[in-house]
């Protein structure tokens, strides 16, 4: 009887271990950490829209633009993002898409995203870059008020190997951009 006790209290002890084991191994963070605020960083005036007037005439044509450089210190000390990454391209939202309705882009360098407010700046490992620049021909005769709190996202592959910078378009000192195009 004893045996049969002491088996069982071996195997409960066995599978106690082992669930231990298990739940250690499956909750490491790793190398990653998602919640790394550090990760996050607040940089003004990275986006350029030229020239900067409070009125255009129909068919006028706007710059947007950002360089990013890869290696920074925006973060603290200075590092790749590139080299932290590995990614081409790093994600710009804005804000704002009024800008792009019904009036036409022309991509020099980067790309159109998934949203008519989301760039892709591509990697440029010339000059170490992230690059975006777009024309934008004013077909819309509006009054355009566009609020700009905008982000970059450099992601990796790793859903938590992302860096966020928080920053807006460089515009009269303002975070909106306010002009008219008139017909």
């Amino acid at each position: 009887m004893d045996t049969i006790v002491n088996n069982q209290i071996l195997k409960r002890l066995k599978q106690t271990l082992c669930l231990l084991l298990l739940t250690t191994v499956l909750a490491c963070p790793g190398d990653e950490d998602c919640f790394d605020l550090d990760r996050i960083t607040q940089v003004a005036d990275l986006i350029l829209l030229t020239p900067e007037q409070t009125e255009y005439s129909q068919g006028y044509t706007l710059t947007l633009k950002v360089d990013l450089p890869a290696t920074n210190s925006y973060f603290g000390d200075e590092f790749s993002l590139f080299e932290a990454t590995s990614t081409m391209e790093a994600k710009l939202t804005l804000a704002f898409n009024q800008l792009f309705i019904d009036n036409t882009l022309t991509f020099v360098k980067g790309r159109q995203g998934e949203a008519s407010n989301w760039f892709y700046l591509l990697y440029n490992p010339d000059n170490d870059t992230y690059e975006l620049e777009v024309t934008i021909t004013l077909n819309r005769a509006d009054e355009y008020s566009l609020a700009t709190l905008d982000y970059i996202i450099v992601k990796g592959a790793d859903d938590c190997n992302r860096y966020r910078i928080d920053t807006n378009v460089l515009w009269a000192g303002d975070a909106l951009v306010e002009f008219t195009v008139i017909e």
